[in-house]
């Protein structure tokens, strides 16, 4: 079996990354308008949680970038 690069596998990785920040962005995106009856409490503890899982996510990047 032959060795595995890194570099292809890295860059197939960031690819799965990006999806996966497009498809939440969609998502926020189908989310009930800001101005619509529809919105309840709910959505603003899934929406600020949300922004704490993101925050946290974007420490941990920074973390790992090469100084």
């Amino acid at each position: 079996m032959g060795k595995i690069e890194a570099s292809p596998a890295f860059e197939n990785s960031v690819l799965v990354a990006c999806d996966m920040l497009d498809r939440i962005k969609d998502l926020l995106h189908s989310m009930p308008a800001p101005d619509s009856e529809k919105i309840d409490w709910s959505h603003v503890g899934s929406v600020t949680h949300l922004n704490q899982e993101l925050a946290n996510l974007m420490r941990f990047v920074e973390s790992v970038l090469p100084k």
